[in-house]
């Protein structure tokens, strides 16, 4: 008679079909992680003129993108300014105006993301309604206006 073998403490053993179902798992996992999108505004100047560029970058980690990588070849940098546009819901009314630009550029990039299109492939009166999108801005600037005010 061989001995009683306590199975709850036994190791458990995973078959290759296992380990890729685990795997499966975890992937699905990373796929819901909420992104953040990113508003950067980008002052350089290039070939003696002064430029200012915004661009959207959508990233799952919560590290802002590191302005350099949109600097162009040749370019030196000015200023830059990098937040999380969730900072658009809660900024201050005063500083809104100075942010209008970014922000129009945060309302067609999330356009284009719902069709499926990357921002400079949009078309104006096609994609997107350009007169929608001012409308929206100047709403952002003073809430509580009518439209055509």
């Amino acid at each position: 008679m061989s001995p009683a073998v306590d199975k709850s403490r036994a190791v458990e053993h995973y078959t290759r079909e296992a380990a890729l179902a685990k795997a499966l798992e975890l992937s699905r996992t990373l796929e819901n992680i909420t992104k953040v999108a990113w508003v950067l505004r980008l002052t350089y100047t290039y070939q003696g003129g002064q430029v200012t560029s915004t661009h959207i970058v959508e990233s799952a980690v919560r590290q802002p993108p590191n302005e350099l990588e949109f600097l162009p070849a040749g370019a030196e940098q000015v200023t830059a300014d990098v937040f999380p546009a969730s900072r658009f819901d809660d900024l201050p009314l005063p500083t809104r105006a100075r942010y209008a630009p970014q922000y129009r550029a945060w309302l067609i990039w999330r356009a284009a993301k719902a069709i499926g299109k990357r921002p400079e492939d949009m078309r104006a009166w096609v994609d997107y309604s350009p007169s929608g999108k001012d409308d929206r801005v100047q709403s952002w600037l003073r809430p509580g206006r009518y439209i055509g005010d």
